[in-house]
């Protein structure tokens, strides 16, 4: 079993790897997630077709905030 995250970037960085691409047939979306805290920061994970991508920053134009 993969050991849990500890901090906001560890999760973000995990999210490729636990993807369930079968879930997101035909979902092409991004989602911005800007968290305050420590620890926080801003990460965009984009998906589509079948991908996912996570990066750290704030996307230019995100489906969803």
């Amino acid at each position: 079993m993969a050991e849990a995250p500890t901090t906001c970037k560890q999760a973000f960085e995990m999210m490729p790897g636990r993807f369930n691409k079968d879930a997101a047939k035909g979902l092409n979306a991004v989602y911005q997630f800007d968290l305050s805290g420590d620890g926080g920061g801003k990460w965009h994970v984009a998906i589509k077709d079948e991908q996912c991508e996570v990066k750290e920053g704030a996307h230019p134009s995100p489906s969803i905030t």
